[in-house]
Parts: structure tokens; sequence; C-alpha cells
């Protein structure tokens, strides 16, 4: 029997050796965790998602490989189990494991994808798109705008411990709509142990919140007491949605805006001047006084601090200067000399004022000094 017991614990040790246990001690290193490039963050947190979820199971079947061996052992002490039966236990032991092994090799194929990230420029970016994030996200809004908090609800749970480092309040938003609309049906007593059971978790924080919405079991859906008229509002579903979108961003260190939009923001930013917002004063180079294209953009943006004036001419969009001095018509309107000397060289020595559309000849033109 002493013998028997020698062989299995024997046989448990191959076993581990066999699946390099010591190589799926799972964690986030170190080289990851201090990447902050926006790129890698989403699928840095997916790893770490999968990593927790592989790290419980793979605690969970080693404490029971550990319970199996040790029965066995107890078992073969006191005569209690042959051979051919400890073999037959041993056999399911190494199936399972097996099985936790292969889990383990896809935990480590994420992994090495956030690394070659870096380093990696491949042909293709399908491994690299994060279609299964935002596919997750419109299911959520989906189901949100079809009045249900199921999806939402599971995504919370899925992000439970990130969600309550950012202090997060979406879930108990969410517990309070569905107790919401369940008076909202006239399942009163339905609500009553709804709230026993899902809302008495978030009393330290949001008692007043709660006490206002339990005072909904005494008003109708139609009632036109305003703060529980708020309540009963279908437009709460769509601040959940807009709450759950903030949350999702922050939680995969992504942006509200996409990048594209946060940088030309920027650029307009520089650009723009009151002038912009004038017609008559627009230049034809100015992206900002676009008004179809990047001027929507810029619309709300602030104007740009300028130390000294840049005047341009608004015919050829150049600045004036030394080199391109201005030069005022007989109507007082003052242009470029560069642009009208090649509207002079077009019409035979006479120039046309865009505004007006007078004609002068050439020589009626005075330069203009700025002080």
């Amino acid at each position: 029997m002493r013998k028997l017991e020698r062989d299995v614990k024997r046989w448990f040790l191959y076993l581990l050796i066999y699946l390099n246990t010591d190589k799926f001690i799972l964690f986030v290193p170190a080289a990851v965790r201090v990447k902050k490039k926006r790129f890698v963050a989403v699928p840095l947190e997916q790893l770490k998602k999968t990593v927790k979820v592989s790290q419980k199971e793979l605690d969970k079947e080693f404490t029971k490989s550990n319970s199996t061996v040790s029965d066995l052992s107890n078992k073969i002490k006191q005569g209690k189990i042959g051979v051919s039966d400890a073999s037959i236990a041993l056999e399911g032991m190494v199936g399972r494991l097996q099985s936790l092994k292969r889990k383990l090799n896809d935990t480590k194929d994420e992994e090495a994808i956030v690394y070659s990230m870096e380093s990696t420029k491949a042909e293709s970016i399908e491994a690299y798109v994060d279609v299964e994030l935002f596919s997750q996200a419109r299911r959520v809004e989906q189901a949100l705008q079809r009045f249900s908090c199921t999806e939402a609800l599971r995504w919370c749970n899925d992000n439970k411990s990130n969600l309550r480092k950012m202090q997060s309040t979406f879930e108990f938003n969410l517990r309070l709509q569905e107790f919401i609309e369940l008076i909202r049906a006239g399942k009163k007593s339905e609500s009553i142990a709804y709230a026993k059971k899902n809302l008495n978790s978030f009393q330290e924080n949001h008692m007043k919140e709660i006490q206002q919405a339990m005072t909904l079991l005494a008003f109708q859906p139609d009632t036109r007491c305003l703060p529980y008229k708020k309540l009963y509002d279908k437009s709460r579903w769509d601040a959940l949605i807009a709450q759950f979108r903030a949350d999702n961003f922050a939680l995969n260190s992504l942006t509200s805006q996409p990048l594209l939009t946060v940088t030309l923001q920027a650029g307009l930013s520089a650009l723009k001047t009151p002038m912009c917002s004038q017609p008559d004063n627009r230049n034809i180079n100015c992206p900002v006084c676009s008004p179809d294209t990047l001027g929507l953009l810029a619309q709300n943006l602030p104007l740009s601090h300028h130390v000294n004036s840049t005047i341009v001419c608004r015919l050829s969009g150049e600045i004036i200067d030394e080199d391109n001095p201005p030069m005022s018509l007989p109507n007082g309107y003052v242009y470029s000399l560069k642009a009208l000397e090649e509207m002079s060289s077009k019409n035979n020595g006479q120039i046309k004022c865009p505004r007006t559309e007078k004609v002068y000849d050439f020589k009626d033109l005075k330069k203009v000094f700025i002080s």
C-alpha cells in the first residue's frame, strides 16, 4: 500500500511537470502595465479579464486535484482502494488538467497579441481591431433602447471591480430603473421584493434616491407631481445609455470623441479668429472659414490668441507684408499688390473690385502704410 501511495504522489508530480504549470502562473507583466498608449489599453483590459477568469479556474482545478490525491492517499493507507480504481481516478484528473492547459494556452495567445501590437506592423489588422468590445457595447445599448437592463447588468457584473474603483453609479441606476418599471407595470408586491433584494446594498450612498423611488408606490405613472413625474419619464433610458457610454470609454481608456476629431479641433482652434465668423471677411485658404466642411467642426471652438495681427489678402489668401504690401483702391478697399498685379495683367491694366464690382485703372492704386 505504501508503494501505491508513493506511485500516486509521483504520478501527480509528473502531471504538473508535464503541464508546465510553473509557466502558467498568471499575471500581467510590468512591461505591459507601464504602457500608456491608448491603442494598447483596450486589449490590455480584455487580457486582464481573461487572466482573472483563468486564474480562478487554475486555483479551483489545483485545489480539486490536491484533494483527489489526498483522498487517494488516505484510501490507500486504509486499504479501501485498489490499483485499478486509483488509475481511473488519476486518468480523470489528467483529462481535467489537459483541458485546463488548453485554456491557459489561449490566454497566452491573447497576451502575445498585446505584445506584438507594440512591435509588429502586420499586413492584416483583423487580429488587432477591438470588434468584440464595440459589439458588446452595441448589444448593451440596443437592449437599453428596448427598455431592458439585462445586458447592461451582465456587463456590470463582468466589470464589477473596475466600476467600483471608478465609483460608478451605473449599476445602481440600472437597479433603480428596473424597480421603477415594476411599479409602472402595477407589480407593487414584486417591486417591494425587488427593492429588498437589489437596492439594500446601495443604501449607504443612495438613501435619498431610494426613498424618493419608494414613494412612487403612492403615485400613478401619469402623475403631474414633478419629482415623481421625472422618475417615470422614459428619457431616463437615454440617460442610462449616455452613462454606459461614458463608463465604457473610461473603463477602456477611450475618448468620448474620435481621436481624428480631437486632433482636427486642436488644429482648428489655433487658426480660428473673429474674422472667420464674418462672411464678408473670410479667407479662401482658411479651413475654419469653410462653412460646409471644417467650419462646422470649429463652430464651438474658442478663438486663438495672437500677439501680433496678420493681414491676409481677400483675393489671393496670401499674407500682406513688406514683400507683398497692401494697396488701396479708390473706393477704400485694400488688397495685396501681387493679387492686384495678377488681375491687372489679365484685364489690360484694369482692376475690378470683388466687393463693389467697380472697375479702376492700376495707376489709381495707392500704397497703404500700417503703423
